[in-house]
C-alpha cells in the first residue's frame, strides 16, 4: 500500500504541477546492505538494481539505501533523460518530511 501511495502520489504532484518532463541526473543508490523482509539484501536491492537497468547509477555517501524500489520505478517510468541536468533556473524550493536519520 505504501509503494502505491507513493508512486500515485508522485503521479498525482507532477501533473497537478503541470511538469512536461524529468530529467535526471545519475542516481546515488547508496552502499552497503540493508535488512529487509526476505533478509539482509545489497544495495542497490536487487528489484532497485533491475529497474535501474541502462540509467546511470553511483554510489556515494552513507552505507545506506539511497534509492528504494519504489523511487527507482518512478524515475525509471517518468525519466525523460539521463546524465548531466540540463541549463535551468530555480523557481522555488522545497524539502522532505522523511524521518531517515545518517550517522
Amino acid at each position: 500500500i505504501d509503494s502505491i501511495a507513493d508512486i500515485v502520489g508522485a503521479c498525482l504532484g507532477f501533473h497537478l504541477l503541470g511538469v512536461e518532463r524529468i530529467a535526471c541526473s545519475a542516481i546515488n543508490v547508496g552502499a552497503g546492505t540493508i535488512k529487509a523482509d526476505h533478509g539482509v539484501m545489497p544495495v542497490p536491492a536487487p528489484a532497485t538494481a533491475s529497474l535501474l537497468k541502462g540509467i546511470p547509477i553511483y554510489s556515494a555517501g552513507p552505507q545506506t539505501e539511497l534509492c528504494t524500489p519504489t523511487g527507482a520505478a518512478i524515475v525509471a517510468t517518468l525519466g525523460s533523460e539521463f546524465g548531466r541536468l540540463p541549463a535551468m533556473s530555480i523557481e522555488a524550493t522545497g524539502h522532505g518530511s522523511g524521518t531517515k536519520e545518517f550517522s
